[in-house]
């Protein structure tokens, strides 16, 4: 089965070419490797790398921790490798200020242009593809929608970032990023911050939501989404973190006023910084039916310590980010779709928005709310700066 497969085993099932294709299985046409690109370093580079694909990889390897922030720069410099080579017919390592400023806004207009309008030498239904397509299947693209306007100005940082890193390993000579201003193009539409803070659901939302979920037929399904929608929305968790939290993480605090303890979740976060999060009860008697479904101990921290917290539902190993963002979605969905069929079209438009990050600024908007002081959410969100808290006390 496909899923017995490890990603490197599936990708290897593409054969290399040159097109737009996964990072893995791009092959660079010899005259656009970057090998005498006009922007590199007159000299032996610091890193083991002859050719621009073999530089992004020397910086890739560098990217250690998180695999999502990995997985995060991997995307960007594999897009802007695809767009250089494929659009411009140039090697990374040739890219002017000019082109930088073209890519900027490529990204600004894909997916909200019309196709006679579109500037670009590809059209853009080329780069778009459906967000389910896995990196081994034919029908993979690079993008499955347009970017919002932060998604661009991060793309752009991470590309930036990359340029930097090269020429500070002297591979290439300067960074053509730092001529570029970071003005979005004109089409961009990007949200104005009272659309931008929307992000969350409100109060009645998520009731309905939890209703509508505990009005579902008991499946392995359906269990596994009612423990991780009270432990996403009582703790606020990344999703990187819900499917990283185990047994071993869980510990107990004794109450200090009164007989009874406090259970503990140990949680390793962006900048691989470790942070104490508080489960509350109700989180922790969703888990204890979870692991009940399980045909776990009801006794949680007697279970193994290596055993996940929301397992896969196929198997009893843990789940993958992308497979547990897939079933909340779906939920999601399946919501809008039940909102829609009782003729509240506009309520529904809600959840046909929602993402699981929703679930995370839920947790911080609903505390603000209810009146919990900013440095604690601060702390319970893993938050660096306290400016970030900050926009869930807006009204």
């Amino acid at each position: 089965p496909l899923r017995s497969m490890s990603a490197n085993a599936l990708i290897q099932t593409r054969p290399a070419r040159t097109g737009i294709v996964p990072l893995e299985a791009f092959e660079t046409p010899a005259d656009l490797d970057g090998r005498t690109g006009s922007n590199r370093y007159p000299g032996a580079p610091r890193v083991g790398a002859t050719n621009d694909y073999q530089a992004i990889n020397s910086w890739l390897a560098t990217k250690s921790g998180n695999p999502n922030t990995h997985r995060a720069y991997k995307k960007e410099a594999e897009r802007m490798l695809l767009w250089s080579v494929i659009e411009r017919g140039r090697a990374l390592s040739s890219l002017t200020v000019e082109d930088c400023a073209r890519y900027r806004d490529w990204l600004s207009l894909l997916g909200r242009t019309e196709e006679t309008q579109w500037p670009f030498r590809i059209p853009q239904s080329t780069w778009l593809g459906d967000k389910g397509a896995a990196r081994h299947q034919q029908a993979w693209r690079p993008f499955d929608g347009a970017l919002s306007a932060n998604s661009v100005k991060f793309a752009i940082t991470i590309a930036s970032g990359l340029f930097e890193w090269l020429v500070r390993v002297q591979y290439c000579a300067f960074n053509p990023w730092n001529g570029v201003s970071k003005s979005l193009a004109a089409n961009a539409d990007e949200p104005s911050p009272d659309v931008e803070f929307m992000r969350a659901f409100s109060v009645g939302q998520w009731e309905y939501l939890m209703s509508y979920l505990a009005a579902q037929p008991s499946t392995r399904q359906t269990e596994r989404l009612k423990f991780v929608l009270q432990f996403a929305y009582s703790t606020g968790l990344r999703i990187s973190e819900l499917v990283d939290a185990s047994v071993g993480r869980i510990y107990t605090m004794p109450l200090s006023d009164g007989l009874g303890v406090r259970w503990m979740l140990k949680v390793l976060g962006k900048g691989n910084k470790w942070r104490a999060v508080p489960i509350p009860s109700d989180a922790i008697d969703a888990l204890t039916t979870y692991f009940i479904h399980r045909e776990l101990n009801p006794d949680i921290i007697t279970n193994a310590s290596d055993t996940p917290l929301i397992a896969s539902l196929t198997s009893m190993d843990g789940v993958t980010t992308s497979a547990l963002s897939k079933s909340m979605n779906g939920l999601f969905d399946e919501v809008a779709n039940a909102l829609k069929a009782e003729g509240k079209l506009i309520e529904a438009k809600a959840f046909e928005r929602a993402t699981v990050h929703w679930m995370r600024h839920t947790c911080g908007s609903h505390l603000a709310i209810s009146g919990v002081p900013l440095n604690v959410i601060q702390r319970l969100l893993g938050h660096s700066s306290l400016q970030t808290t900050g926009i869930y006390t807006d009204t």
